[in-house]
């Protein structure tokens, strides 16, 4: 590079690691050369301190910065530049690749994240908010969401969310709470379909992302969602949200998939202590009534529908609970802890 940072050589491992030819390169500023234009300013500042004529010729001068290939991709770098001393000015960078690195740093951190979370785990709903802090801070993103599913539901609810402090999320997190996601639709419930880690980007070209407004509005423009099965279902989803974009790049995937199976055999067997009754919203009123003494008229009555629709749900409790009869199902659903 010149005095200006104008590119005046670019060898082979160059045009591997960015992308671009050496015709494409020479001539050309290299910050706005390599560097994403969300960050340019920045970067560009720390290249220039770099390349500046008066840093001495023995001087070498590091900086890691975040370097953008031709297709757009970003990725992390360490820039070293030397200054020969010839006139006029002229430098020579050195940059090293700092991907895989870095993502076996940030896969270290997110296991040791679920190792503390888990560690500390009291059964109580508060503990996934935890869990999605400390996952969410280990691996660069600024908000976390924990969706549970309900046993022998199509569906997802939202039970736990965290944003970092500095964050006012708060268009997104009330659209989020409000969420109940079929399996498929929405982000969480695309993973929990897929089986697979997914991405904000993969659910907008799917026409599955429901809170693109509410996340938008909060300045959200990248999150990932991976599913925790557990016996052949999935049991929850955690949802890793981040105000840059945030592709499945490197070892994430694998990362998130390997988290994802530990946290579902853990979650799976504390589905009750997470709030997740095995009945619906609607059959726990009708247990509820049942509890209070009611008859199936007095039922059907206070919750205006016919009392042949209450015994259709007393038949659907009596087969989630496992119970012959309607006084066995109001001593089960006590022991379970699902009626007050």
């Amino acid at each position: 590079m010149d005095e200006h940072g104008v590119v005046t050589g670019w060898n082979p491992a160059a045009e591997a690691m960015f992308g671009r030819t050496r015709e494409e390169a020479l001539g050309r500023v290299a910050a706005e050369l390599i560097v994403p234009a969300h960050f340019r300013a920045a970067p560009f500042d720390a290249l220039q301190r770099i390349v500046e004529p008066e840093v001495p010729s023995d001087v070498r001068r590091r900086e890691v910065l975040s370097a953008s290939r031709a297709d757009g991709t970003e990725f992390p770098v360490e820039v070293r530049v030397t200054r020969p001393g010839v006139a006029p000015a002229a430098f020579t960078a050195f940059v090293r690749d700092l991907s895989a690195e870095q993502a076996a740093q940030r896969s270290a951190a997110a296991h040791q994240a679920v190792n503390l979370a888990l560690a500390a785990w009291q059964d109580t709903v508060e503990n996934l908010t935890g869990l999605c802090a400390r996952l969410a801070g280990a691996l660069g993103f600024e908000a976390g969401v924990a969706w549970i599913r309900m046993e022998g539901e199509q569906s997802l609810a939202c039970r736990a969310f965290w944003s970092a402090p500095d964050l006012d999320l708060g268009p997104f997190e009330e659209a989020t709470r409000k969420l109940e996601p079929p399996l498929g639709s929405g982000l969480a419930g695309f993973a929990a379909h897929q089986m697979r880690p997914v991405t904000m980007t993969e659910a907008v070209e799917a026409g599955k992302y429901l809170r693109a407004a509410a996340a938008q509005q909060s300045g959200l423009h990248g999150a990932v969602a991976f599913p925790a099965p557990w016996e052949g279902k999935v049991v929850a989803v955690l949802e890793l949200c981040s105000r840059q974009p945030a592709p499945l790049e490197g070892t994430l995937a694998e990362t998130l998939t390997v988290i994802g199976d530990r946290l579902g055999e853990f979650l799976g067997r504390r589905r009750l202590a997470l709030g997740t009754p095995p009945v619906t919203a609607r059959e726990l009123e009708v247990l509820q009534l049942a509890a209070e003494g009611r008859t199936v008229s007095e039922v059907a009555a206070a919750l205006t529908v016919s009392p042949s629709t209450v015994k259709t749900h007393f038949e659907h409790i009596y087969g989630k609970l496992g119970v012959p009869d309607r006084g066995a199902a109001v001593a089960e659903g006590f022991r379970r802890g699902i009626l007050r």
